[in-house]
């Protein structure tokens, strides 16, 4: 992508002394050089989500992408819950993904509430091999036996590809 190389306006004041509002030359050189360039740098080329609303019982390894594009990904999830038990309540999500040929896994902290105001928001950076899955699961334990209910949406962003 070609990006308008506006110049630098330098020797210009960056407001009008009068107004004091951005000069025309200011705001030419932010929206056509700085803008493009820091939209561009943070553009997710692609995304994948898998959610649940009202599961009672445990997630199994389950791919959020079946075959990953190689390159640097952002995991993000939200767990929630909904119906608390009538004793107590334990969730706790675990990521897998392929790095350098080697299955990576990272298990998030143990959501131990048994509240509706109970939950859990993570945001995770991975790298990952193409032709992989990047996979979650979800444990799950209820007293009494799946009495809690609980939402789960994943989401993976593909932000750079290599």
């Amino acid at each position: 992508m070609s990006l308008n190389q506006e110049p630098i306006p330098y020797n210009d004041a960056i407001t009008d002394p009068k107004t004091g509002l951005i000069t025309d030359e200011w705001t030419r050189y932010f929206n056509n050089t700085l803008l493009p360039q820091i939209t561009a740098a943070t553009k997710v080329v692609d995304t994948y989500t898998t959610g649940v609303v009202g599961v009672n019982a445990a997630i199994p390894i389950t791919p959020v992408v079946e075959s990953a594009t190689q390159g640097q990904y952002r995991f993000t999830h939200y767990l929630q819950c909904l119906t608390p038990a009538g004793v107590a309540s334990a969730f706790q999500v675990t990521l897998t993904w392929t790095f350098n040929s080697i299955v990576q896994t990272q298990t998030f902290s143990n959501v131990n509430g048994n509240l509706t105001t109970t939950h859990e928001g993570v945001e995770y950076p991975i790298h990952t091999d193409g032709g992989t899955p990047i996979s979650v699961a979800v444990t799950y334990a209820s007293n009494p036996a799946a009495a809690a209910v609980y939402f789960f949406e994943a989401n993976v962003e593909l932000v750079q590809a290599d």
